[in-house]
């Protein structure tokens, strides 16, 4: 069976499936005349199925791949459509459910990088050896600073507690705290 899409090419679609999965029968028997039927009626259908698709893909590629996911799963269980319903209402569930699923699917992965892009200047930095030295510089002074004003400055910092919460947690005045956080951090800067 041959699909042809929005975009004026054709794709083999399931004619491998639809050949594997045929059980030798008797042509006249009644399951080999219903899957025949069902065959047929589903070609018939293809059209609105990709018309459907395009609308909501907005994208060719994707409708047509759409479709052929579309087509391979009534194929898969053509065993539980129901005669006498209405096949394309049951194709077109199939076909929005798939459509719903890969939406799911894209959105729980993010957004995609195309490898190009990810060789780029930008997305890496090479290593500095300044901010090393820098950080053991930094490191040094804070050593260099009084185990009392260093607790304040922690506090402040990597807690981001207010200086009242760290007068009381010292238990000192407010004003020592400020003044030492000043005089710690001009310290540190070289000062």
């Amino acid at each position: 069976m041959l699909l042809t899409g929005a975009n004026g090419r054709c794709d083999n679609l399931c004619m491998t499936y639809m050949e594997t999965n045929h059980t030798p029968s008797d042509p006249q028997s009644p399951e080999a005349s219903s899957r025949d039927r069902f065959e047929s009626e589903l070609l018939q259908e293809i059209p609105h199925l990709q018309n459907y698709a395009l609308s909501l893909t907005r994208n060719s590629s994707e409708a047509c791949d759409l479709v052929q996911d579309c087509v391979l799963r009534a194929l898969e269980n053509r065993h539980r459509f129901q005669e006498g319903t209405h096949l394309r209402r049951w194709l077109f569930t199939i076909l929005r459910n798939r459509h719903l699923d890969g939406c799911r699917r894209r959105t729980r992965r993010g957004a995609s990088i195309p490898i190009e892009d990810c060789r780029s200047p930008n997305l890496s930095q090479p290593a500095s050896q300044e901010d090393w030295v820098e950080l053991r510089e930094c490191q040094r002074r804070l050593n260099e600073v009084r185990p009392c004003d260093r607790k304040i400055l922690l506090l402040s910092v990597f807690s981001s507690l207010s200086h009242s919460e760290i007068a009381d947690e010292m238990d000192i005045a407010e004003g020592t705290v400020r003044s030492r956080l000043c005089r710690t951090r001009a310290q540190l800067r070289g000062h």
